[in-house]
């Protein structure tokens, strides 16, 4: 049976020690033997709980099995009289320590004593440790002071090791100094997270999981004695994952502890500002002395941190302290029951103390903790826009948004904008909502008419960007622009955002333009929310002129700046993440690609991106199974992302979807399935102007299933005038896709010679730029042509069936030889000689070499020189 008990001799509140899982320290006495075994003083300085004496008893035996001799003190109340101090250590002598005293002894003085006692214990010449316990029960500066000199004057072969719950009062310069001391906080004494999972793990004789490990050490920040207790949970509770409700600053065993090892061992002063400061966050002597009310808070404060190690400081900087977390648990319910009503008055003071610091976050958790949900109202509504796009706290506004009414929006138009504002990006139509039926006016409370109008008509344009309605957005941020040309931190917004739209129009010049403007506003203004996706937009420019490399440069200066911090805006970090899987598909580099797809939300399609980066997601998760030649996963994938566009209402982005998705099928052969795509989706029928920003791709998708369908000259007619549109606008995918097509038209329709033309200016412009993948994409539909047109520049170049000697008497070229000697005269490298061939670069480098050699020829050229010499490549040289 375990049992609780209070030590009545040592007033120590403890876990009965028959229980077989007793914290080990094998850790902080392995430090202490390896590095620390020749000093000469160790102060373990902790509050209660640290497992100091737990330390001290597994130390003693760790000595004992190294022979070295160790004896051990633990002071008490009565040790404040000298005469007391003298009785016990005259006892501890007798009965603990085994050693023989002299009838004389009994008239020696408590300065004597100790001098006899240390002469005494370090006879023999061999090391011994003197441990003191519970130091803190000794205030009497007379006892102190012979306890000072016996350390002092102590001899050399004298470890001594001194333990308590508040700061021991020994003099410790000159050991300082020396580097004799070494002292043990209660950092020091708290299990480490991987310590913790070994504890754990003898509690439930299996590992832990790594959500449970965390609730373990948040809840018990290591502090020991919360560790013994929570095991005593883990074995009570039939589900361990309730252990993070169970062990909490109320639960019986936990009060009990901090009642009677705690507030009931504290000065009634310092047991108040505890109880009165619990409601905080973090605390600091200003911010006490404000919400409590007491004027010695700061001198009651610093006492707590350096005499009772109750507070621990670093909380968010270090101006600010924080309580542990279960002694805060613990404190806010006793506050409940000796302070009634105290708690909402405590939290109101600090959100105003904190308002006045200009800490808007802390001033607005702590009225809103408080029920001040109108004090905050007030406070935040002239603040909102500020926050959101100069210091981007969209995280923040959404975690206080939860406790406003509809009632308090209709009363704070400004706040319902600033909401707006948020919800822009993460759920335009509840953005929509809150904007319906606003007007400027309404939002014309807290800062100047002209901002008020500003913020609004610019939320209204950016919303129409985020909502797919491009065509009105251009027109909104054209008018913002006319009318508000001052206004630094909205216009760098407002240009970033009209950059973005330009992009989606694919008015590229405009985009270009539009990008740099907004770079500068941006410098002016630090605007935080255009900062995070100003570099999105230029990757997004680069990839549709198909500059890969240039993906790679613009996010290296972005983790060089430091404006994308992958923890403070994961969307913006994920969307860029995009972008360089993009760059790297088109690059050939599959794995990385897929790599970097992984950042954004594990590559799922999500309603808070605009319909470009969600197709760019559910396109590339497509083409990457389909580069690992799984057809089925590539088209399984499509057919969810096309269900989850359709249950996010996003009409264009399913569209684009299903163009994806009847393209992936043409290319598996399955026809049918493809038609059965084009019609539920009406593929064939003219795009609207709801799908406008998307007409190339619907117009390739028609024309690729125009040659399904057979109808050969409308689906060149319709490549070549894409093709010709690409060029102009520079689309640097489509000007590669659209030849592709169009040269398959062009075969089926027996223009063999403009087919092959097509397909290698195509493979060309790819290879070209470093964008292989592109043309490769096309490869399998390509095939036939590539058959075709081989076997008829064979066939063309005269090649005889008999056998021709070559000057070094070897056998005739093969077959593949002819092959590649008939493109190397075309003046064709090596990597484009694979790509027509369907062959890696590697074997076309190994027949151009069997090539010069069985032609004795110099080098490539030279080769091609001699092969039309005689006859390999129709008649001679002219």
């Amino acid at each position: 049976m375990t049992h609780i008990f209070l030590d009545g001799n040592a007033g120590q509140f403890s876990i009965d020690e028959s229980l077989p899982d007793e914290l080990k320290r094998e850790s902080i006495l392995g430090e202490i033997f390896l590095r620390h075994h020749n000093k000469s003083i160790f102060l373990l300085e902790a509050p209660a709980g640290y497992g100091k004496s737990t330390l001290i008893q597994q130390w003693r035996r760790a000595l004992t099995e190294k022979g070295e001799r160790s004896f051990y003190l633990c002071f008490s109340r009565k040790d404040n009289n000298p005469s007391s101090l003298k009785l016990n250590l005259l006892g501890v002598l007798k009965s603990e320590w085994s050693i023989d005293l002299p009838d004389s002894i009994q008239n020696l003085d408590l300065s004597a004593l100790m001098n006899h006692l240390l002469g005494t214990v370090s006879g023999g010449g061999t090391g011994v440790t003197l441990f003191l316990d519970s130091c803190e029960a000794v205030v009497n500066p007379h006892v102190l002071r012979y306890i000072a000199r016996a350390i002092e004057s102590c001899p050399a072969t004298v470890r001594f090791v001194l333990s308590g719950r508040t700061a021991i009062r020994v003099p410790r310069a000159k050991a300082v100094l020396s580097g004799e001391l070494v002292r043990l906080s209660a950092q020091d004494l708290a299990f480490t997270r991987s310590e913790i999972a070994r504890i754990a793990d003898r509690w439930r004789g299996s590992p832990l999981a790594e959500n449970e490990l965390d609730a373990i050490y948040q809840k018990t920040g290591g502090w020991p004695v919360m560790l013994r207790l929570a095991s005593l949970e883990w074995r009570r509770l039939d589900d361990p994952a309730k252990l993070r409700e169970a062990l909490s600053g109320a639960n019986e065993i936990v009060s009990a502890y901090f009642m009677e090892e705690v507030l009931e061992k504290l000065p009634c002063a310092h047991r108040e500002l505890l109880l009165k400061s619990s409601p905080l966050e973090v605390v600091s002597t200003a911010l006490c002395r404000s919400a409590t009310g007491l004027v010695q808070a700061a001198s009651l404060l610093e006492e707590l941190e350096r005499q009772w190690f109750l507070v621990h400081r670093g909380a968010r900087s270090e101006e600010f302290a924080a309580f542990h977390p279960l002694l805060r648990e613990f404190l806010l319910s006793r506050l409940q029951v000796e302070y009634p009503g105290a708690f909402e008055r405590i939290l109101l003071k600090a959100a105003i103390w904190f308002r006045q610091q200009d800490q808007v976050d802390m001033a607005m958790d702590h009225a809103i903790r408080g029920g001040h949900v109108g004090w905050a109202c007030d406070y935040l509504s002239p603040l909102i826009f500020d926050l959101g796009f100069k210091l981007g706290q969209f995280s923040n506004i959404g975690r206080w948004a939860q406790y406003l009414t509809q009632e308090q929006l209709r009363h704070y138009p400004s706040l319902k904008l600033g909401l707006a504002w948020l919800n822009i990006f993460n759920n335009p139509d509840v953005a929509a909502g809150l904007l319906s039926g606003m007007t400027e006016k309404d939002v014309a409370v807290g800062t100047s008419e002209e901002e008020a109008h500003a913020n609004f008509a610019m939320a209204r344009a950016v919303l129409a960007t985020t909502s797919d309605k491009y065509v009105d957005a251009w027109n909104y941020f054209r008018d913002w622009d006319r009318r508000h040309p001052e206004l630094t931190y909205q216009r760098a917004n407002v240009l970033t955002a009209w950059a973005y739209t330009a992009y989606a129009l694919k008015r590229i010049r405009d985009a270009k333009r539009l990008c740099d403007a907004a770079g500068e506003a941006i410098e002016r203004s630090d605007a935080h929310l255009a900062g995070l996706w100003l570099p999105i937009i230029r990757a997004r420019l680069a990839l549709f002129e198909g500059k890969p490399g240039e993906v790679e440069q613009i996010i290296t200066k972005v983790i060089v700046a430091g404006s994308v911090v992958r923890g403070q805006d994961k969307q913006a970090w994920g969307l860029l993440n995009v972008c360089l899987a993009e760059a790297r598909y088109m690059q050939g580099e599959v794995p990385g690609a897929l790599d970097a797809l992984g950042q954004f939300s594990g590559g799922q399609i999500r309603n808070d991106v605009t319909v470009e980066m969600a197709f760019a997601v559910a396109r590339l998760k497509g083409r990457l199974a389909l580069a690992r030649g799984d057809f089925r996963r590539a088209i399984q994938s499509l057919r969810a992302d096309l269900q989850a566009s359709r249950a996010a209402g996003m009409t264009r982005l399913t569209d684009l979807i299903a163009g994806e998705l009847t393209t992936i099928l043409l290319c598996a052969g399955r026809i049918r399935d493809a038609w059965g795509i084009e019609k539920d989706h009406d593929l064939s029928v003219p795009a609207g102007e709801s799908k406008a920003p998307s007409l190339e791709e619907r117009q390739l998708v028609q024309a690729r299933l125009m040659i399904s369908h057979q109808e050969y000259n409308r689906a060149a007619a319709l490549a070549m005038n894409l093709y010709s549109r690409a060029t102009s606008m520079g689309n640097f995918g489509l000007t590669i896709t659209s030849q592709c097509v169009a040269a398959l038209a062009r075969w089926h329709l027996g223009q063999r010679q403009d087919a092959h033309r097509l397909m290698v200016n195509a493979r060309m412009t790819a290879s070209g730029s470093g964008c292989q993948q592109i043309f490769e994409d096309e490869v399998k539909y390509l095939k036939p042509i590539q058959d075709d047109v081989v076997s008829e520049w064979c066939e063309s170049s005269e090649i005889a069936d008999n056998e021709i000697s070559t000057p070094t008497g070897d056998s005739v070229l093969s077959a593949r030889e002819k092959q590649v000697i008939f493109f190397v005269s075309k003046g064709l490298s090596n990597i484009e000689i694979a790509k027509i061939l369907l062959v890696s670069s590697e074997t076309v480098k190994f027949h151009v070499k069997n090539i010069t050699r069985k032609l004795d020829a110099k080098n490539r050229i030279n080769a091609v020189e001699i092969a039309h010499d005689i006859g390999l490549l129709g008649r001679g040289r002219e």
